[in-house]
C-alpha cells in the first residue's frame, strides 16, 4: 500500500481490506453482563409490573373526556331534533286554525 500526497492511498480496495483485517483483530466482540442487561432494560423499558392491568390517571381522564364529548354531541342533536319537530308541529298547528277560520267564516265577496 502505497501512500501519496496528499494522504490518498493508491489502491482503495487493499487499503479497505487491510483496514477491515486490522478492525476485526482489534475489535473483539464481548457478551454483556446480565446484571448489566437488566439495569439498561429497566432503565429504557421501565420495570415490568405484571399485575397492574388498570389504565394510568392521563388515559382514564382522556377516556372520561372523550365519553363526555360524546355524549354532549347526543343530547345536542337531540334537542335539535326536538325543536325541529315542535317547531314544525307549531306551525302545523297554525295552519289548521287558519284553514278551520276560513272554512268556518268565509270572507263576504263584493261584487260590483
Amino acid at each position: 500500500m502505497k501512500i501519496k500526497f496528499p494522504f490518498t492511498f493508491n489502491n482503495k480496495a487493499a487499503s479497505l481490506s487491510s483496514l477491515e483485517a486490522r478492525l476485526d483483530a482489534a475489535l473483539r466482540p464481548l457478551q454483556p453482563r446480565e446484571e448489566f442487561v437488566q439495569q439498561l432494560r429497566n432503565q429504557l423499558v421501565g420495570v415490568p409490573d405484571r399485575h397492574k392491568i388498570a389504565l394510568s390517571p392521563e388515559k382514564m381522564r382522556n377516556g372520561l373526556l372523550i365519553a363526555g364529548a360524546a355524549v354532549s354531541a347526543l343530547v345536542v342533536v337531540a334537542a335539535g331534533v326536538r325543536a325541529t319537530i315542535t317547531f314544525l308541529g307549531a306551525l302545523g298547528v297554525i295552519q289548521q286554525v287558519k284553514k278551520q277560520a276560513n272554512e268556518a267564516s268565509p270572507l263576504p265577496v263584493r261584487v260590483r
